[in-house]
């Protein structure tokens, strides 16, 4: 076979040669091991062996030349002395000791004895210097070093503590209302500190709500027996509470709290009713009254107006007794007048159309009185009068139509209001417009239809009406002059300016103020507890006319409506 002339070139890859890695030499670890020279310590029992002459190593003590067993007399030296030095020698001895002349010794010996009495008697006076000078010194070093006493904006008092309230009236049942109150630190316990000052705050919260239910003539007379109730069962009429602010007021040595607390209505007045037996109807009845502004006849469907009014009366009466109140059927109210000779006497007959003249506050020539009542204006304001004793509020639910069509079809519209009868501003304050209907049919119950239209018109009336109501009847106040319990502190006041001012307090009682007690445990405040019928800058202005009137200096005590304590601080006599 010939060869090929020109063979393809086959390309190929050209791998290198693997480099050339030297083996790794590892050098072994190399140590000097520790080594010593062997002390030899010969032992001290060594002796030399049997037949060989120890080696005596003890030198001998140079013996000095010429030496011999004879004791060298010591030779005197020739000193030159004074003239005036006096020789004296020492009895059975050879010494002669020169001395000075009895002058000098004389003089030696003197100034001896100046010195040392000298001495002593100046570290006496030293001693007793400063035993009369310390107490001196110690009292002038703590002036130097005393703290300086806190700047008025340093002193804190319940005033000073402001908080932002997160509680909300989510229902009519319940009221928030904010409180602040102290509490006295002992042994530097905030924690507990803080516990008796919320216990506080919850104490007067709950007061609050049945200063609001009670009049304030049953208040007022039992306002100990209300305090000493509350404290024992405060924890059940609070829903919830908070805190909303907290620092330590009055120079570090009370703590301060600014609460908020959600007080149960109903439980409250429960308690008053039940428990202590001090509920008056005036403060928590409310009177319903149903008129109607058409003669509407209903005779048709079986039914009289008559019906309708019981229906309407017996869901509000039912529905309000249940949340707390005592709502009273207006029929009931004007038997119970009749019934009272001294009432009767006074305001002869009444009738449900002289009753809704009262309500509706129209004069007595001009409202739908009977014959014997015409004229009389003073029927009218004593008839208020009575009213006002018997309740707090009135409802008129005034209705204005019932219709319906041959298809069965009816339809209710009404008005209702709520009157404040309980003060002199009294007027309306809820009032709501409610149309209610119901799809019949040929051979639909007329009867059955008006009572779903009763139902439907409460419900309505639930919505806003009734919670509007409720609120009001915790709100309103008959007369506003309850003793409420106020605490007077006071800083800095000596002993004896204390004993006036309770000797001057003691002194102007009266129904409007009573003096309950005082508490001077923490040094250089003293705290005393009064009850007041009244606004709270009145009773600081009746504090600082006693105290000027006694000449002494204090500063205005801070006023606001959150507050039931007033601070007064003594000026100093220097200022």
């Amino acid at each position: 076979m010939d060869p090929w002339i020109d063979p393809p070139v086959i390309p190929y890859l050209a791998i290198p040669e693997a480099p050339f890695m030297p083996p790794p030499i590892l050098e072994v670890p190399r140590a000097e091991i520790p080594n010593y020279k062997p002390l030899v310590v010969p032992p001290n029992t060594l002796r030399p062996p049997a037949g060989i002459e120890g080696i005596n190593t003890e030198d001998e003590p140079p013996q000095e030349e010429g030496s011999t067993t004879s004791k060298r007399q010591p030779t005197k030296p020739n000193i030159d002395l004074p003239p005036e030095a006096q020789i004296i020698e020492i009895p059975f001895t050879d010494i002669e000791v020169p001395m000075p002349t009895t002058t000098i010794m004389t003089t030696a010996a003197t100034t001896a004895f100046i010195s040392v009495a000298a001495t002593l008697t100046a570290t006496s006076l030293f001693k007793y210097l400063v035993m009369v000078m310390k107490p001196i010194m110690k009292t002038t070093w703590n002036k130097i070093t005393k703290k300086k006493e806190p700047k008025p904006e340093e002193f804190l008092t319940l005033a000073d503590l402001s908080g932002r309230v997160t509680l909300k009236e989510d229902s009519p049942d319940v009221r928030v209302i904010r409180i602040k109150s102290k509490a006295f630190i002992k042994r530097n316990d905030i924690r507990a500190a803080k516990a008796k000052a919320m216990e506080i705050a919850s104490t007067q919260a709950v007061d609050e709500m049945v200063r609001e239910l009670l009049p304030d003539e049953d208040y007022n007379n039992n306002f100990e027996e209300i305090e000493k109730y509350l404290s024992k069962n405060v924890q059940k009429y609070i829903d919830s509470s908070e805190v909303n602010d907290e620092k330590k007021i009055f120079g570090g040595k009370y703590y301060g709290l600014d609460t908020a607390h959600k007080v149960n209505r109903q439980k409250v007045l429960v308690a008053l009713q039940k428990d202590l037996k001090l509920i008056n109807n005036s403060a928590s009845t409310l009177v319903p009254v149903i008129t109607s502004r058409k003669d509407i006849d209903l005779s048709g469907s079986g039914f009289t107006f008559r019906d309708l009014e019981d229906a309407m009366m017996n869901q509000i009466q039912t529905d309000l007794n249940q949340r707390g109140l005592r709502a009273m059927d207006f029929r009931n109210a004007v038997t119970s007048m009749q019934t009272d000779e001294k009432v009767k006497k006074k305001f002869a007959k009444i009738s449900k159309e002289q009753f809704m003249a009262i309500v509706s506050g129209s004069p007595a020539d001009k409202a739908l009185l009977a014959t014997q009542v015409q004229n009389a204006e003073q029927f009218y304001t004593t008839g208020l009068s009575l009213l006002k004793q018997m309740a707090k509020v009135v409802v008129e639910v005034n209705i204005m139509s019932v219709s319906g069509n041959i298809k069965g079809d009816l339809a209710l519209s009404l008005n209702v209001t709520a009157k404040n009868v309980s003060t002199g501003r009294g007027g309306a304050f809820a009032n709501t417009v409610i149309n209610v209907a119901r799809r019949g049919g040929p051979n639909v119950i007329t009867s059955a239809m008006i009572a779903g239209l009763v139902n439907d018109t409460y419900e309505e009336m639930q919505k806003e009406f009734i919670p509007q109501v409720i609120k009001e009847m915790s709100t309103i106040s008959i007369s506003g002059r309850r003793l409420i319990a106020f605490e007077l502190v006071l800083k800095d006041f000596k002993s004896k300016e204390v004993r006036k001012l309770r000797t001057k307090l003691k002194q102007i009682q009266d129904d409007e103020f009573r003096y309950i007690s005082f508490d001077n445990s923490v040094p250089t405040i003293v705290t005393i507890v009064v009850r007041h019928a009244g606004k709270v800058e009145d009773l600081g202005d009746k504090i600082m006319e006693i105290l000027d009137s006694e000449g002494i200096n204090a500063k205005e005590p801070i006023v606001a409506p959150d507050l039931t304590d007033l601070v007064f601080a003594r000026i100093p006599d220097e200022e």
